[in-house]
């Protein structure tokens, strides 16, 4: 019971250790800090999202106009195999691989609509991380162009002055 009752107190101190002071501020400055980028570039996002919702709507016609050539695709090809009534190999097994590949196209954009049903979230999610990584780029540039020293050392170098040694 006195082993139970010092890991006890040694889990305590440590949950203690991690909800210091320091580590407190430094949670409320990272939320805080992510706030700002919430509220900042909110008008964004939204247009992001807009923007993959109007292609979104516009990919179901595409779609289905693809299916309505792929379907007249067919039929066109039932008429050659029909005026092509020879047994010539080469030919109609060139049409029965037009016929597979017209039905592999058929399904392709069948699963290519559901994915983007299920994964609509996911996507909208993506474009926002690639959003803010973008910007955290841009960020990290501009700071390398006005700081380049920032990549060797933490602090500022000291100023030089006119005719001081180095």
């Amino acid at each position: 019971m006195n082993d139970r009752a010092t890991e006890v107190k040694e889990t305590v101190a440590r949950v203690n250790d991690l909800l210091n002071a320091q580590n407190r501020a430094n949670l409320a400055g990272t939320l805080a800090n992510a706030r700002g980028m919430i509220e900042e570039n909110r008008p964004q996002v939204k247009s992001t999202l807009q923007h993959v919702n109007d292609v979104s709507e516009k990919l179901g016609p595409v779609l289905q106009d693809f299916r309505k050539t792929s379907d007249e695709a067919n039929q066109t090809l039932d008429h050659i195999d029909s005026m092509l009534g020879e047994n010539r190999a080469d030919v109609r097994r060139a049409v029965i691989e037009l016929r597979q590949t017209l039905t592999n196209m058929t399904n392709v954009t069948s699963r290519v609509d559901q994915t983007l049903d299920v994964n609509s979230e996911n996507i909208d999610e993506l474009l926002d991380n690639m959003r803010r990584v973008t910007q955290n780029l841009s960020e990290f540039t501009a700071t390398i162009k006005t700081r380049p020293y920032t990549l060797i050392r933490a602090t500022n170098p000291r100023e030089h002055k006119p005719g001081e040694p180095q």
